[in-house]
């Protein structure tokens, strides 16, 4: 079955299941996502991990780290009125910091500019900066986290002082099956864009935890028509996995984004046009292990 096809087919069943209103009845298939890795669907209670990293000679500074503490807290307000919206339980978010007196210094921040690059880095950031924090046994470490706080959900959300694409790092059976510590999910945000002078958005750190419930993107694929992309910015044009680089305040959680994080059970085979370009195994599914940490 072609994209093409497989795409109109799309459009009319999000025309009579009217992605802004509830599905109708023939539409309907109750279908879980079921969660998997540390952060699983997106309620109830969320300790969030986060992990100021830097090179040697590219210190954070204080205020760039407040900043970032500043908008991350913002998206979580944001994120607990679209729960409501939803008609959602409220969600309660907690965060401790690594490396907000100090930074996490590693040896090197790898970085690239996109999805192929990044495919290729070969570096779980949960577990790199943890471990390059002193924290030996990752796994230890969010099991007690857990048990601590009382939480539902574990993130790790690791911000880079370097330019670079941001990524999610999500965890999958057959990654976890070689190491344990990969249960551990987390997120890389980069301080800077590759393509543009604007500082970090809210929405991408936002857009990148989605992923970590399981959220799928949504963006331009090479291997789509013009056309098809166009009818994606169209239906979804307000969906914080289509375009994160904007005001947070106009993004909202799309129908398929909150069946991915477990608000909904509603289906759509539809759906699967999304699933193709976040194949596991283009990225962690076969990572065959970490830099080094000095």
């Amino acid at each position: 079955m072609s994209i093409h096809f497989s795409f109109y087919n799309l459009i009319i069943s999000c025309l009579f299941a009217g992605f802004f209103a509830p599905l109708i009845a023939q539409e309907r298939v109750n279908l879980p996502n079921a969660p998997f890795g540390s952060a699983g669907d997106c309620v109830g209670k969320t300790l969030v991990v986060n992990c100021f990293v830097s090179e040697t000679k590219s210190p954070w500074t204080n205020g760039e780290k407040e900043g970032i503490i500043t908008k991350e807290n913002s998206g979580f307000e944001w994120l607990k009125k679209q729960a409501f919206k939803w008609n959602r339980p409220p969600l309660s978010f907690q965060s401790i910091n690594i490396g907000m007196d100090q930074d996490v210094v590693v040896p090197e921040i790898v970085h690239g500019r996109t999805v192929k690059q990044i495919s290729k880095l070969k570096i779980h950031w949960a577990t790199y900066a943890l471990h390059a924090a002193g924290y030996n046994n990752v796994y230890k470490l969010y099991d007690s986290l857990k048990n601590l706080y009382q939480v539902d959900n574990v993130v790790i959300m690791v911000f880079a002082n370097k330019e670079g694409r941001s990524y999610a790092q999500p965890a999958y059976l057959n990654a976890v099956a070689f190491n344990k510590e990969w249960f551990v999910e987390g997120a890389v945000i980069y301080k800077n864009y590759f393509d543009t002078d604007h500082v970090l958005y809210t929405g991408t750190i936002m857009h990148e935890m989605l992923h970590l419930y399981g959220a799928w993107d949504m963006y331009i694929d090479d291997n789509r028509s013009s056309d098809v992309d166009d009818i994606i910015n169209g239906l979804f044009k307000h969906s914080i996995m289509l375009n994160d680089h904007t005001d947070l305040n106009m993004l909202t959680i799309d129908q398929m984004t909150a069946w991915r994080i477990g608000w909904i059970k509603s289906y759509l085979p539809c759906y699967e046009v999304f699933r193709n370009t976040n194949d596991p195994k283009t990225y962690w599914e076969k990572m065959p292990g970490l830099l080094p940490v000095k």
